[in-house]
């Protein structure tokens, strides 16, 4: 089997018709396959210099070639309109499965979920993928990288600065307006050393020396401008340290349908997943893409992010390692991916003869592998 799979993809490689480039598919002969693709990483990838990429893309390429198919990629203008090379556009889920229902294409290639809407209008080969939705959310923070964010920010560099900077200046003018006071708590330490000056900013910050200490009215007035400086950062501190903690612990609970019904949740627009959510009375924000719901995600302005588990998997793998969000294990459903043609293809028969030696092989786990990873 595994000379087979070989076999497939080197007759792929060598074939003069089709291309890895999506080209225009106005003018193919009557026996050319059109195909389109719905890029969903790692099953359909797009790179500009080596063309469509991709274990679905591989794995049509095998059978093709097993079944001495002539076909072509096509991109979403065809067939029917012709455009510049570099003015391509790809087909979207819901467009590719249009396009396949209005005979505008023979076949649909992407990490496509066979569903019953979906079979009323065209028909799913057997499935070569089994797989199910996951959710993503923020990875667990430690509490010093939200204090060194907290500490980042103009309003805390002021703050800091204005405590460092002009706070001692402040208490030892208090000192000198209220030098003939006899109170012990304004007095301090006897002398004018610096770590008697760092204990007066401390207290004066922290309250414990406030206005109604003092005799001076001026004195009263810096006092009150030192204690509120000094509160509102110990208050931003502790608020820090507290949203940290609770939001750590509210992202760890978003593992179930039942719980995202209390959060911001993104979804791919015109997805089967998006029907999923619906369906379950789980209102979501719609995206164009996934990578746009993992950085809405990263970006605070969603809690999670709803998709199939092996290309959310595959596309935080390609964030680098501090911006990945966190992939849960738990499955929500449970998906098949499959090829997409039109309702009573004769190719539908062909494919479903072939597909099981296909992906039974063990270059099919390899492929797997290079894409998914060793545990996918």
């Amino acid at each position: 089997m595994e000379r087979g799979f070989l076999l497939g993809l080197l007759l792929s490689c060598l074939q003069l018709t089709p291309s890895v480039h999506a080209a225009n598919c106005s003018q193919l002969p009557p026996d050319t396959l059109k195909v389109g693709l719905t890029p969903s990483p790692p099953f359909v990838i797009h790179d500009t210099n080596e063309g469509w990429q991709g274990l679905s893309v591989e794995l049509w390429q095998t059978l093709a070639s097993q079944l001495s198919l002539t076909w072509q990629f096509c991109d979403m203008a065809n067939p029917h309109h012709s455009h510049p090379e570099n003015n391509t556009q790809h087909w979207t889920v819901a467009g590719g499965l249009k396009a396949v229902q209005n005979d505008e294409l023979d076949l649909l290639l992407g990490a496509l979920t066979i569903t019953s809407e979906r079979e009323k209008l065209g028909d799913f080969s057997l499935p070569f993928f089994h797989t199910g939705l996951s959710i993503a959310t923020r990875p667990d923070r430690h509490l010093w990288d939200e204090l060194w964010e907290w500490a980042s920010k103009p309003s805390s560099i002021a703050f800091v600065l204005f405590l460092i900077a002009i706070a001692p200046l402040l208490a030892m003018l208090i000192r000198y307006l209220e030098r003939d006071q006899d109170q012990e708590l304004l007095d301090g330490p006897k002398g004018h050393s610096f770590a008697n000056t760092v204990l007066w900013v401390t207290l004066l910050c922290t309250g414990r020396a406030g206005a109604f200490d003092m005799k001076s009215f001026t004195a009263r007035v810096l006092a009150t401008l030192l204690s509120f400086a000094g509160i509102t950062v110990l208050a931003s501190l502790v608020a820090v340290a507290t949203s940290s903690t609770v939001m750590s612990s509210m992202d760890k609970q978003i593992t179930s349908l039942s719980a995202l019904s209390n959060h911001r949740v993104a979804v791919m627009e015109g997805t089967s997943v998006q029907q999923f959510l619906k369906e379950h009375g789980i209102r979501a924000t719609t995206v164009p893409s996934v990578d746009a719901g993992l950085k809405a995600l990263m970006d605070n302005k969603v809690d999670a992010v709803v998709h199939d588990r092996p290309v959310l998997q595959y596309n935080i793998h390609m964030l680098p390692a501090d911006q990945r969000p966190m992939l849960h294990n738990a499955l929500l459903n449970e998906e098949f991916y499959s090829f997409y043609l039109q309702q009573n293809s004769t190719l539908l028969e062909q494919i479903n003869q072939a597909l099981p030696e296909t992906i039974a092989d063990s270059q099919w786990q390899t492929a797997m592998n290079r894409y998914l990873g060793a545990k996918h």
